[in-house]
């Protein structure tokens, strides 16, 4: 698939792109009505696409509809984060989101997640 090709401040300026302009470049939103799993591997994501030099936004609004988990400025991938998804519900996101979607399955890394999370969440005190 080609992809159009432009600048992260293209990217972030052309409004038929992306609405985000209360988005924060390379910050990681966590949603906690989602799952830890997914919110933890949305974050690997993000440091994944930071650590190769590039930058990114989360929970990115597309003018067209629809909400992308990460959305990488400089490839112009949407990196969408499956736990209990449909397939058919992928696709309906890719006929709206104007760029290609990855999907990680995140389902698949929830018992060793959740093992990490039962682990540090005693040591948090309260806030």
């Amino acid at each position: 698939m080609k992809l159009k090709t432009m600048t992260v401040r293209e990217s972030i300026s052309n409004r038929e792109v992306c609405n985000h302009t209360k988005q924060t470049i390379n910050h990681v939103k966590l949603e906690i009505g989602n799952t830890i799993t997914h919110e933890i591997v949305k974050s690997i994501v993000c440091y994944i696409i930071k650590e190769k030099g590039n930058k990114f936004l989360t929970e990115c609004k597309f003018i067209a509809g629809g909400r992308g988990d990460c959305f990488c400025l400089s490839t112009q991938y949407v990196y969408e984060i499956l736990m209990t998804e449909k397939e058919s519900n992928l696709v309906e996101k890719q006929k709206r989101y104007p760029f290609h979607i990855v999907k990680i399955m995140a389902k698949k890394y929830e018992k060793e997640v959740n093992k990490i999370y039962n682990e540090i969440k005693p040591l948090i005190y309260d806030c």
